[in-house]
């Protein structure tokens, strides 16, 4: 039997450790919000494709320089062919098509709208369990998705001044977010036991190698790599491979192994908040009202969203009250 003594060492130690995956999943989120900074910053210089196809394919490189070519590829052979398949389709949709709709997204948007606009994907990871994984619609779900859509309707639209232009850089952020969740779901669904570095690996390279082959093939364009022999271009894309690609993700999952993933989820609502101070002094972005406005009902809802059961307490609350009354 355990003394009292082991026991609450134990308890401090695993108190610890999980404020520690708090911590590492908060700079997971910093790390990541600079994807719409460096994004915003390479945009100029390189198109989305290019900057896909680059950032991509040096991520790759850091990835196999990290965990070594032959294990990587060893564990990438193991899997099955359902697996592969649904790892490429994963792949295309993170790796390929989510990037790209950012970065053009970004071309005529601001960063602060990439941020925000990002974070709008809970909504479409809720529609797509409804309508593909026949989940339970729950009354929460749907009002903290309901939420967040005006919020996201508020920064489209300037604060409703303005109507939404279909291909305009905020719509093709939005369209980005939904390839996330998509791919998110894939994963969590079909890929459960595929280990992250492989799905990190074969995201960043499938979706350069799809980019880089497929595209010029199918819109007979081809793509201009020349801008990275400048040394501020090149520069920036390996700082951004790291901190990024590479960095931001490997963190997030060491996150999740050191904490629950709820409240690695919670810690996650961080990333609007860095993306907003990092795109105001980098970029010299302002913050306006409908920013201020679409920002806290986006942040509100993804809040809502990770507090499980929270309308029923608040149903049992308002039900409890009236009958003392």
């Amino acid at each position: 039997m355990s003394s009292p003594t082991k026991t609450g060492n134990k308890k401090q130690v695993k108190i610890e450790v999980g404020a520690l995956g708090i911590i590492i999943a908060v700079v997971a989120m910093m790390l990541h919000s600079l994807q719409a900074i460096f994004g915003k910053l390479l945009v100029h210089d390189l198109s989305a494709e290019t900057l896909t196809v680059a950032s991509q394919l040096l991520g790759s490189v850091v990835i196999l320089l990290f965990f070594g070519i032959a294990g990587e590829v060893k564990n990438l052979l193991k899997l099955s062919k359902k697996n592969m398949l649904f790892l490429l389709i994963f792949s295309l949709l993170a790796g390929a098509l989510a990037p790209m709709l950012l970065y053009t997204g970004l071309q005529t948007s601001s960063s602060l709208n990439g941020t925000l606009l990002g974070r709008t994907e809970p909504v479409f990871a809720i529609i797509i369990s409804i309508l593909w994984l026949k989940e339970q619609f729950k009354i929460g779900d749907g009002i903290s998705m309901t939420i967040m859509v005006i919020g996201m309707l508020t920064i489209v639209t300037k604060g409703f001044h303005e109507g939404i232009n279909p291909a305009g850089g905020d719509v093709l952020i939005i369209a980005s977010a939904l390839s996330w969740a998509a791919a998110t779901t894939i994963y969590k669904r079909f890929l459960p036991k595929v280990s992250q570095d492989i799905a990190v690996l074969s995201r960043n390279l499938i979706g350069a190698v799809c980019v880089l082959i497929v595209y010029p093939l199918v819109f007979h364009v081809s793509l201009n790599f020349q801008p990275l022999l400048d040394s501020r271009v090149f520069g920036i894309l390996l700082l951004f491979a790291i901190l990024v690609t590479v960095g931001a993700q490997m963190l997030w999952y060491k996150a999740v192994e050191l904490t629950t993933v709820n409240k690695a989820s919670q810690a996650s609502l961080s990333k609007p908040f860095f993306g907003v101070i990092f795109a105001m002094l980098i970029l010299g972005e302002q913050l306006l009202v409908f920013h201020w406005i679409g920002g806290v009902l986006i942040i509100g809802g993804l809040i809502l969203t990770t507090q499980q059961g929270w309308e029923k307490k608040i149903f049992k609350k308002y039900i409890s009250q009236k009958i003392e009354a």
